[in-house]
Order: C-alpha cells, then structure tokens, then sequence
C-alpha cells in the first residue's frame, strides 16, 4: 500500500514539508522540503475539483458528498462559512453552494500551483494559509476515520 493513500496521512506530510519550505525561506533551517508529497496532495484536491465540477453539470447528485466530506467541510471552515448560510438565505440553490465549494478549491488550487512553479518566490504568508488549510483538512479526516468504524476513505479517489 503506498503511504499516501490515507488522505490524512497525505495532508498531515503536505503541512510539514509547507512548514519546512516556511523555514527554509526564513532561514532558520536547511532541511530538504519534499515537493513531491504537496504534488500527490494537489492532485488529490484536482481530482476532486473535476468531481464537483461534475456536479455542477447536474441538478441530480448525491448530497452525501456534500455533508459527508472532510474535504469540503475544511474548505467551509477554511473560508468561514456554512451551509446554514446558504440554507438561510432567500432563493439560494444547492448549486449555488456547490459553486462557492468550487471557487474556494480553485482559489486553493490556485496557491499549490503558485508553489510548484515557484516555490522560492511565494510569500511565507500564503505558506502558512497553505499548511493551515493541510493541518485542518488532516485533523478532520483523521478524526472521521477514527470515530467512525463503518467510514470509508471518502477522499480516497
């Protein structure tokens, strides 16, 4: 089985090798920053960028992946929203919902890419959002899987 197949074990290495790169950049330490591992992460997010743009296609989708994924309730709180927001406000449609969950990845996607064509020149403090945004999408999926006896990696794609 390969190492990265935990979607928590992945994140959690994603956040360290970004703490590494933080430092590095600071110059308080000379460890080597795996690329690689942050690269097996993004492809995970793309993998399900493409699958929520899926359901951007379609009025019929299955809400489990909405209420039931780690993934997009890090984005949520990542970006400090609800799905009560949106359940709260007049004529608000559930793609409506999945469109912001799309942007908010995108805009994520969007910072890894900055890193992997320019990991020297990105600023420390989108670094730190980075791994911030690793270390909470880990601690919610560890925390699922390990409270959960019947839980099946829902990120493992």
């Amino acid at each position: 089985m390969n190492k990265w197949n935990n979607f928590d074990h992945l994140a959690l290495n994603s956040a360290l090798q970004l703490d590494f790169l933080r430092s590095r950049r600071e110059g308080n330490n000379k460890k080597t920053v795996n690329l690689n591992v942050i690269y097996a992460f993004m492809d995970k997010l793309s993998e399900h960028q493409k699958t929520i743009q899926e359901m951007l296609k379609t009025d019929n989708f299955p809400t489990y992946y909405l209420f039931h994924n780690t993934l997009i309730d890090g984005i949520l709180d990542f970006y400090d929203v609800s799905f009560d927001d949106y359940r709260n406000a007049k004529k608000v449609l559930c793609s409506d919902f999945i469109r912001d969950i799309k942007t908010g990845l995108d805009m994520l996607l969007e910072s890894f890419n900055n890193l992997e064509f320019a990991p020297t020149k990105i600023q420390i403090k989108e670094i730190n959002l980075l791994r911030d945004f690793c270390l909470m999408v880990s601690e919610r999926e560890l925390h699922k899987r390990t409270s959960d006896s019947n839980y099946r990696y829902v990120l493992t794609a």
